[in-house]
């Protein structure tokens, strides 16, 4: 089976937590990095 590496880039922490959660279900994707990134257009 061909794995598939990805990243999460995320600017909410709980969706970068059910995210990553989700991926490591997944047997063919492989998490290599993640990131909790806002965007300076984004309003706080």
């Amino acid at each position: 089976m061909t794995k598939y590496t990805c990243i999460i880039i995320e600017d909410e922490p709980l969706a970068l937590e059910k995210t990553r959660d989700f991926v490591y279900k997944v047997p063919f994707l492989q998490l290599s990095a993640t990131s909790i990134t806002r965007s300076p257009d984004l309003p706080t």
